[in-house]
């Protein structure tokens, strides 16, 4: 499978799930799921793990990074319905731009 199918196939199938639930049921699942995901990277983050603590803690990481980003798709998919897609993306780009001038800040101080 390429990328487009996969990407064509995870947008599919969270479309069905979204249309299946509605908005806000999603955006609920969405603070569940990004709250599951804060709870996985502090466990992989821990110090003074054993090798089948860190490899169960990458595992769940791997997990909950799935789930976010499944909900992440519903989440522009609402966007997408909203009609909001060239803010959302304005949005990012501006994001993106401050980022950038961040780390060429922090490369001046260098």
């Amino acid at each position: 499978m390429n990328k487009a199918e996969f990407d064509q196939m995870i947008y599919s199938s969270a479309f069905k799930i979204y249309k299946r639930y509605g908005r806000t049921q999603q955006l609920r699942q969405t603070q569940e799921e990004c709250a599951e995901l804060i709870v996985a990277i502090n466990k992989l983050l821990r110090d003074n793990q054993d090798i089948m603590s860190v490899n169960k803690a990458n595992d769940n990481f791997l997990e909950e990074l799935a789930d976010v980003e499944i909900m992440l798709v519903q989440c522009k998919i609402m966007v997408q319905e909203a009609e909001r897609s060239e803010e959302y993306k304005d949005v990012l780009i501006k994001k993106l731009a401050r980022q950038a001038g961040r780390m060429r800040e922090v490369c001046k101080d260098d």
